[in-house]
């Protein structure tokens, strides 16, 4: 039963934070791990050290760690969305045509997202991309847009020929700056590649060479919990699509250049699943 001061620290979390805190202390409970929730540092200043502003004082298996939230902020909100929704309305039933016609052969689709263009332009452009596929399937090797159409395509799309079985994603969904994220029509799933976690990662490199460098300074075991659970919130885009390869990627490059800084992390997703991601293991605590 949580103590009052307990109940205390937990109002003073956002409901997010909270559920986030929940799902994590009730999988390490089911994995046989003591785990609760003991305070919130930078909910209750005057009970912690001056400068420990992490969000969560947990103790997980009899020992203190201090645990940060933090979600996965969504690259290009303002298009992704929108344009997502729209490759998966004018493309994947025609893919799946072309994957059943070639069952012993996968492919993987290049895509470039047609944001801020024309209705017409837009359609044209669709039609293109599946006349790729179905001829690299019917000829069974790669061809790419500039292959039939020249060096002057802008939108450039290819379809490249790989063994189905062997292979996970069927639509690579590319965007400059860059973003690639994937999409395995067999799955129903999008995947974000680790190139699209770079603003991500900048966030939490920030957040580990400032906020949890200073926390770890006070000699305490400092942990991460990223949160990348889909929001109701339309003003709260989040990365909910994060491959957990690609997230472990991205702690160990972060935890390289500041070592010793994070005990551990956890990745949240939608299935409300806490999965470790630092140090990448297949254990909830190692």
């Amino acid at each position: 039963m949580p103590s009052p001061d307990q109940l205390n620290a937990a109002a003073n979390l956002s409901p997010r934070e909270r559920s986030a805190f929940k799902s994590l202390i009730g999988e390490l409970n089911d994995a046989g791990i003591a785990a609760e929730f003991i305070g919130s540092p930078e909910g209750q200043p005057e009970k912690y050290p001056p400068g420990l502003t992490v969000d969560g004082h947990l103790r997980i298996d009899f020992q203190d760690y201090y645990v940060d939230h933090t979600i996965l902020p969504l690259p290009h909100s303002a298009i992704l969305p929108a344009a997502m929704s729209e490759i998966e309305e004018r493309l994947f039933c025609a893919l799946e045509k072309v994957r059943e016609l070639h069952a012993s052969d996968g492919f993987v689709v290049t895509v470039v997202p047609q944001v801020n263009k024309k209705d017409k332009t837009r359609r044209r452009y669709y039609k293109k991309v599946l006349a790729i596929a179905f001829l690299a399937a019917a000829l069974n090797r790669n061809v790419s847009s500039r292959e039939l159409w020249g060096d002057g395509d802008d939108d450039w799309t290819s379809t490249e020929i790989y063994d189905f079985r062997n292979e996970d994603r069927q639509v690579v969904f590319a965007y400059r700056n860059p973003l690639t994220l994937s999409y395995s029509i067999a799955d129903s799933t999008w995947l974000a590649e680790q190139g699209a976690l770079g603003p991500v990662a900048e966030a939490i490199r920030k957040k580990s060479g400032n906020q949890l460098m200073r926390a770890k300074a006070l000699g305490i075991q400092v942990a991460l919990l990223v949160d990348a659970r889909r929001s109701p919130d339309p003003k709260e885009p989040v990365l909910w699509f994060v491959d957990t390869a690609a997230a472990a990627a991205m702690m160990n490059d972060i935890s390289a250049s500041y070592p010793g800084v994070i005990a551990r992390a956890w990745l949240l997703r939608d299935n409300e699943r806490a999965v470790p991601i630092f140090p990448h293991t297949t254990r909830l605590l190692s």
